[in-house]
């Protein structure tokens, strides 16, 4: 009878080993499974609808629960039948990595569910950006339309419900961080939407990093020569590592693709550079006179920049376009200082 139960226990240790490495077999081979996908994705090998929605939330998630419920019962079996720190630490191990990337699965469809259903957005909706003909030959017949008043599609709200059909900007105005106080008055001369709050103020306000989009998604104006923001412009679209497609300092326009670095979605990007007449106020120039080339820098009419950011595929962006136009224009105000 004893030497059947030591040959039980021996059995069962040797199990719940046996469920700990192959807990963590799973876990690490999870691993290198998303890789396959995001990259598989990213290089043409299958559609996007494959390797994100199949291969990582369907099948990946299963590898990542086998995974931990191979390893936490083998750590039962282990210390029930045998006790020892070897099969414990890597069921532990196994147990760690599965809930880590269970963690980012759910933290990735919350921050999915979250964010609007979108993946069109730009500074101006009043007077919209439209892609040249050499940018949307780029994008080709199946990629997103570009429109003037897109609309979400009415698929859409079998994730996002009531967000059908609703035109695209009414969801990104309410997206933004709305804040009625980025109005500067400088010397009586409605110079620019200038942001009263820095970066800094953004990132340590509880309210827009409440908010889907926390910062506001406007068009910039800059007092500076225009050919010099058009030049800024240029080279901080370079710096982003945007592949550029059209340079036109006659027309303002800068058009430009860019990929994710994970499953390497591709977007188009089109940013507009005009002056921006009859922003000084004629009544400040009562009683006053310059001499020639003296005219105050104040006094003249600004540069307005916008731009516009289109994902190729997919209902949602999560967030990638708004963060993207948001980087853009924070550097070029930056480099315009």
């Amino acid at each position: 009878m004893m030497g059947f139960l030591k040959s039980l226990v021996s059995g069962i240790a040797k199990f719940g080993r046996i469920l700990v490495q192959g807990g963590l077999g799973v876990a690490v081979f999870s691993i290198f499974w998303f890789l396959v996908g995001a990259l598989g994705t990213k290089f043409g090998f299958w559609d996007y609808r494959f390797g994100l929605m199949t291969m990582t939330f369907e099948w990946g998630r299963n590898f990542v629960f086998l995974a931990a419920g191979l390893s936490a019962i083998g750590i039962v079996f282990s210390l029930l039948a045998s006790p020892r720190v070897k099969p414990f630490i890597v069921g532990l191990a196994g147990v760690l990595i599965s809930s880590l990337i269970i963690g980012r699965l759910v933290g990735f469809g919350q921050e999915v569910g979250r964010l609007p259903p979108i993946h069109d957005i730009q500074t101006d909706w009043n007077d919209p950006i439209r892609f040249s003909d050499k940018l949307m030959a780029i994008r080709g017949e199946k990629s997103n339309p570009v429109e003037d008043e897109p609309r979400i599609s009415e698929v859409a709200n079998d994730r996002w419900p009531g967000y059908g059909g609703r035109l695209v900007s009414e969801v990104q105005e309410e997206a933004e961080w709305q804040d009625l106080s980025y109005l500067s008055i400088v010397d009586g001369s409605i110079l620019s939407r200038v942001r009263i709050k820095e970066e800094n103020f953004r990132k340590s306000s509880k309210k827009s990093r409440n908010t889907p989009y926390p910062y506001i998604i406007d068009s910039k104006y800059i007092q500076k020569p225009v050919e010099e923001v058009y030049r800024t412009a240029l080279r901080i679209a370079k710096a982003q590592g945007w592949k550029i497609v059209t340079e036109n300092p006659n027309s303002g326009i800068i058009e430009a693709t860019d990929s994710t670095s994970w499953f390497g979605f591709e977007d188009d990007i089109s940013i507009r550079i005009k002056v921006a007449p009859n922003f000084a106020m004629p009544s400040l120039l009562a009683g006053k006179s310059f001499e020639e080339g003296e005219f105050p820098e104040e006094f003249r009419d600004p540069v307005k920049i916008d731009v516009r950011s289109v994902s190729r595929v997919g209902l949602s962006d999560i967030g990638t376009n708004a963060k993207r136009v948001n980087e853009f224009l924070l550097d070029l105000e930056r480099a315009s200082r």
